[in-house]
């Protein structure tokens, strides 16, 4: 196995550090006189060049990978829509509509899916931008749930021409649907 040519500072490290202890030790004990405090400044230089060296070359090396690009196609929602366990939540009284954000669009067209416990699709749909398109690197998104009926949900977010790969994938609570009385009039 090849070894890592950084894996003998540290020893080089300890060794440096112990001289000087040891020298500062004997020094205490002994007294400040000239013939022990010169060695202790050059033991001092020694520990410097030995340790600083290293890293100081350490930080000019190249690195062996690509740095991450920012990943396109975020989608965040509005922070009042997320409950203390990590659910959107949706209060059908207040309104029907799930807002939020998509940061680095790639495409003109996202499509959702809504899946029940049972991971049937129970609703599906396009994602309607706030200004009437998706052309802006940063751009306000508006889901609407107006069908979905009182329950706990997971919905996912697709590229209109991938969607078999979601984007992102979210727990979603509905509740507090109106309740439609019927009345008969007769």
């Amino acid at each position: 196995m090849k070894k890592h040519k950084f894996e003998s500072i540290a020893p080089r490290k300890l060794a440096g550090y112990s001289a000087y202890y040891v020298l500062s030790f004997v020094s205490a004990i002994i007294g400040n006189r000239r013939w022990v405090s010169a060695p202790r400044l050059r033991a001092g230089a020694i520990i410097i060049a030995l340790t600083a060296g290293p890293q100081i070359r350490a930080v000019a090396q190249k690195t062996c990978y690509k740095p991450a690009t920012p990943r396109d196609d975020r989608f965040s929602f509005e922070t009042k829509s997320y409950g203390s366990d990590g659910y959107l939540e949706l209060d059908k009284k207040k309104t029907t509509d799930l807002t939020g954000n998509l940061t680095g669009s790639t495409d003109s067209i996202y499509k959702y899916k809504v899946y029940n416990a049972d991971g049937e699709v129970i609703q599906e749909g396009e994602v309607d931008p706030k200004d009437g398109k998706f052309d802006g690197y940063s751009e306000g998104f508006v889901i609407n749930f107006s069908r979905l009926p009182d329950g706990e949900y997971s919905f996912k977010i697709f590229l209109h021409t991938n969607t078999s790969l979601p984007l992102g994938t979210w727990r979603l609570r509905v509740k507090n649907s109106p309740k439609i009385i019927n009345t008969c009039y007769y």
